[in-house]
């Protein structure tokens, strides 16, 4: 994968057909995250996940770490490994990514998928954006840590597995801080609606049910397709892969028609 515009080791390629998802993680995440999903996954269909600049094995791939450098990189892989087009899957910040990769693609992309995303107005426009300074200010100093801590213990809902717990807290530990403040204020920053009413392609919300947002979801519908998952916190499709490939497979064929996939 040496032409792609990341470093080799950024990439896990499960090619047993067609490229049809390119799974991209969210701040502070790295492709790993995806693999327990990307097994059920990749059953009949072709799936790529990677590391965004900064971000695991592209830690030292160098800025700037913001939205639409990460989807010039994520455009440009699936415009070269999925010329028919691809199902761009984003968790969180990375369905942001997607959204914006996707604009860039146009045709070329079939579908967005997010992951508990998108359904968070106040990250999102004007009064969102007035954060940006401080967020990325607090993510350079000592007190990260206690930040990543903070996030970490609303990202899940008991019960849940301590390991998965652990294993979010320490990428994101390990992820550079200036990558963690640039990404957040970056996201901040973003302009989710106008986002959205530029794609064409379908877009699809898997959110954690647990975590109620009636208010979010009925300003969203109109545009997305919006599913609850009953179980888990915010990094459900660690702690539930099958029954997230499951999901996201049905959100490929109610958007695209069997005929679509693989």
């Amino acid at each position: 994968m040496t032409e792609l515009p990341l470093p080799r080791e950024a990439y896990d390629m499960w090619a047993s057909a067609p490229l049809r998802y390119v799974l991209v993680h969210g701040v502070g995440g790295d492709r790993t995250q995806w693999r327990a999903l990307a097994e059920h996954l990749a059953i009949r269909s072709g799936v790529l996940a990677i590391d965004l600049a900064g971000h695991g094995a592209a830690r030292h791939v160098g800025g700037p770490y913001r939205i639409n450098r990460f989807a010039t990189d994520v455009a440009e892989i699936a415009d070269r490994r999925a010329p028919d087009g691809a199902v761009l899957v984003g968790h969180s910040m990375g369905a942001a990514v997607c959204l914006e990769a996707a604009r860039m693609l146009g045709e070329a992309a079939n579908q967005v998928i997010g992951i508990d995303a998108l359904l968070f107005p106040e990250l999102f426009a004007a009064h969102a954006a007035r954060k940006s300074p401080a967020a990325r200010v607090l993510l350079r100093t000592p007190f990260a840590a206690r930040t990543i801590d903070s996030w970490v213990d609303r990202f899940f809902v008991a019960p849940y597995n301590p390991a998965v717990r652990n294993a979010v807290r320490q990428t994101m530990l390990n992820t550079p801080r200036p990558v963690l403040a640039d990404s957040v204020a970056s996201l901040l920053r973003w302009q989710r609606d106008e986002a959205l009413a530029a794609v064409a392609v379908p877009v699809s919300l898997l959110y954690a049910a647990h975590v109620e947002r009636p208010r979010q979801v009925s300003e969203l519908q109109r545009r997305c397709s919006i599913t609850p998952f009953e179980r888990g916190g915010h990094f459900f499709f660690m702690e539930y892969p099958a029954e997230t490939a499951t999901a996201i497979k049905a959100a490929d064929c109610a958007a695209n028609g069997p005929g679509a996939m693989p």
